[in-house]
């Protein structure tokens, strides 16, 4: 049977069946380190393992991994120059970060719950974040949470120096 499949197809003798998929049976020469191969090629031995083995382990790993990576130049057409705004597309992602570390942090609500907070550590982790991402939203130009983090700054400042009174 399998030469039958392999006649209809017009393969040639070096190709072999496997599990109904035919594949062809090519062995490809590659360059590699001498010191790497040497390494690689003793631990195999030692091992007692098979580099065939190995090697197509790490390429169908690399396969995996890679498969879904789309290459620039697969969208243009040949000769053509692809540019790309990564410039616009990076500070649009900056503001959508900042906006959802904002959310996370809530500056309203800890303002409500730092009130009664008497913990000198507590407010000096939330007057850090708030002039962080005070200093983020002025640079982006989010000026809607500036009054909100300039209180919590501000409450932060009056309640870490009540304590060190």
């Amino acid at each position: 049977m399998p030469e039958d499949l392999n006649k209809k197809r017009n393969l040639s003798s070096t190709t072999v069946l496997y599990n109904t998929v035919v594949l062809p049976r090519k062995v490809t020469s590659i360059r590699v380190n001498p010191q790497i191969w040497s390494e690689f090629m003793g631990l195999v031995k030692t091992l007692g393992l098979e580099a065939s083995s190995i090697i197509e382990q790490l390429i169908s790993k690399w396969i995996m991994e890679n498969r879904r990576q789309a290459r620039l130049d697969s969208f243009a057409k040949e000769g053509k120059t692809v540019n790309i705004n990564i410039q616009q597309n990076f500070y649009e992602q900056t503001i959508n970060l900042v906006k959802a570390n904002l959310a996370l942090f809530n500056p309203k609500r800890k303002l409500e719950l730092l009130k009664t907070v008497k913990d000198g550590e507590a407010l000096a982790k939330n007057l850090k974040e708030a002039v962080n991402l005070l200093r983020s939203c002025r640079a982006l130009g989010l000026n809607d949470y500036v009054e909100d983090l300039e209180a919590l700054i501000s409450l932060c400042n009056r309640k870490i120096d009540e304590l060190l009174r």
